[in-house]
């Protein structure tokens, strides 16, 4: 049976260590498989290879080929995984499903491994994709866009304004100035479309005979 008979084998007595190795000029500890591969390595400086003759860094996983992936679990809890795809190099967390997908130019993925932005999210059913709550204490624009230049090309305000460049609008409703501009809807045939004139929202129908009308109001 396994580990019945190792070929050494340690018992630590006390408060003295089981077994001490003091490194020289190379690594005091390798494992290696029966073709001579490492499969963990602590080397001269205490870093720990699995998979490496070379660990660059603390820790360095590496593959022959496939996924090199670490899983970390609590008790019973579902474990959390993160790894490389080998195929696309990207960087992966996964719960029961990708979760979490950072590719190599930086780009984030929620829900998705397609990323094609930034970021980039899939919505959930029936959550939203994205959520902000602002800070009470010192509330401020959770929502900015800016040119290279830091010049605002779009804006959510804290009190719910929404800014397009230095033209901000801070209620709903149409724009009093304009919104009695209307557009007479002469009989048009059964199934034409109408539309409003660009620039103008529908806000209303008025039915007067023989003719009706549709009221469009500027919003902005």
């Amino acid at each position: 049976a396994p580990f019945a008979s190792p070929k050494l084998k340690v018992k630590a007595v006390g408060n003295i260590e089981g077994l001490r190795i003091i490194s020289g000029s190379w690594s005091p500890l390798v494992v290696v498989n029966a073709a001579n591969a490492d499969l963990f390595r602590v080397d001269e400086t205490g870093r720990v290879g699995i998979g490496t003759a070379s660990p660059n860094k603390q820790l360095h996983i590496k593959t022959a080929s496939g996924n090199a992936e670490i899983d970390i679990q609590s008790a019973n809890s579902p474990y959390w995984s993160m790894y490389q795809d080998d195929a696309t190099d990207q960087l992966r967390f996964w719960n029961g499903d990708n979760r979490l997908i950072m590719t190599t130019l930086g780009n984030v993925g929620l829900g998705t491994t397609n990323i094609s932005a930034k970021l980039h999210i899939i919505q959930p059913a029936s959550t939203e994709a994205l959520k902000i709550i602002l800070n009470n204490a010192t509330p401020w624009s959770p929502i900015v866009v800016q040119t290279s230049g830091g010049a605002d090309v779009f804006r959510v305000k804290e009190d719910g304004s929404i800014c397009i460049g230095a033209n901000c609008k801070t209620g709903w409703g149409p724009n009093t100035a304009v919104q009695n501009t209307s557009q007479r809807i002469a009989n048009p045939p059964d199934g034409a479309d109408v539309n409003c004139p660009a620039g103008y929202v529908m806000t209303g129908i008025r039915n007067t005979a023989p003719d009706s009308y549709l009221i469009c109001s500027r919003m902005w």
